[in-house]
């Protein structure tokens, strides 16, 4: 599985397509005018780039989510800006909802050349770390994406002027980016970009379970060197770290949503000692696995 290049089609006549979801993000609704849409199968669960901007909500469900070299939990209500061919993909732990707009400021001709859009350059530059949107500006954002649904094309695109506006004019910093600064996106010949991209499914489909690097390799064309190197050029990360950053991103969606004890989470999450589990935890999330529970568990 390389880099899945995603080909966007908005429709006919349109130049901005909406999507939305209920259940998961395999199989979406392309909204195409008002109250209409079809389904279509959805590239979400793949990592996955497009010369499109995307804008998504997740209105509910909860699970991991990868954009450039960052990797985290996200949790409904989240809503991230994703810039130009920059790698990305949700991985859900439960059934969710949510809307995707996605556009393309380069295409040739029409709204997207004037100066109003031209001018929303830098916009578009700290999009290419991926923004976490937050607090207010969150909140004015979701009342407008629920309601596209149900407006016609050109009142879409009217709202998302709207949403432009109210990003690229935080004041309060609550556009917050992703990707580290050292984030560079990966070349779209890179020849090793398949074999980086089915480790990236390894590791995140099989991490409950023991995965040794070398037995990894052992099915693909790459020495250990050549590897390490393209894979943390991919990802910003080195095989052991992209695989613990994982399980502790999973073992905190368990500390937040189960009464199960941190023992028995450190186990199903993939580490075989609870120290190790500990060291980790504090070095990605700054506190301990029990003072992390009780300030975000349900418990």
């Amino acid at each position: 599985m390389a880099v899945y290049l995603e080909n966007i089609e908005p429709g006919k006549g349109q130049s901005l397509r909406l999507l939305s979801w209920t259940r998961g993000v395999e199989r979406v609704c392309l909204h195409t005018s008002a109250g209409q849409y079809e389904e279509i199968d959805g590239a979400g669960v793949l990592w996955h780039r497009h010369p499109e901007i995307e804008l998504t909500i997740v209105t509910s469900g909860s699970g991991l989510r990868m954009v450039g070299n960052h990797l985290g939990r996200f949790a409904g209500d989240d809503i991230a800006l994703i810039g130009r061919n920059v790698p990305h993909y949700w991985r859900m732990q439960s059934d969710s909802s949510g809307y995707c707009l996605q556009f393309d400021p380069n295409r040739k001709g029409g709204i997207w050349q004037s100066p109003e859009f031209v001018a929303l350059g830098k916009l578009w530059k700290r999009a290419q770390r991926g923004l976490q949107i937050n607090g207010e500006l969150a909140g004015s954002l979701r009342k407008i994406i629920t309601e596209l649904p149900n407006l016609s094309p050109l009142s879409r695109m009217a709202r998302l002027i709207e949403l432009l506006e109210l990003i690229e004019g935080d004041n309060r910093n609550e556009a917050l980016p992703l990707a580290s600064a050292d984030f560079r996106i990966p070349e779209s010949d890179d020849p090793y970009g398949e074999v980086i991209a089915e480790v990236i499914e390894v590791i995140t489909t099989g991490f409950r379970n023991e995965l040794r690097l070398e037995e990894v390799l052992e099915r693909q064309p790459l020495s250990r060197a050549t590897f390490a190197r393209h894979f943390k050029t991919n990802t910003g990360k080195s095989f052991s770290a992209f695989l613990a950053e994982v399980r502790v991103n999973s073992a905190c969606h368990e500390l937040a949503t189960t009464c199960r004890s941190v023992t028995e989470i450190a186990f199903d999450s993939g580490f075989n000692d609870l120290p190790h589990f500990n060291r980790m935890f504090r070095k990605l999330k700054g506190t301990s696995p029990l003072k992390w529970k009780k300030a975000h568990g349900a418990f």
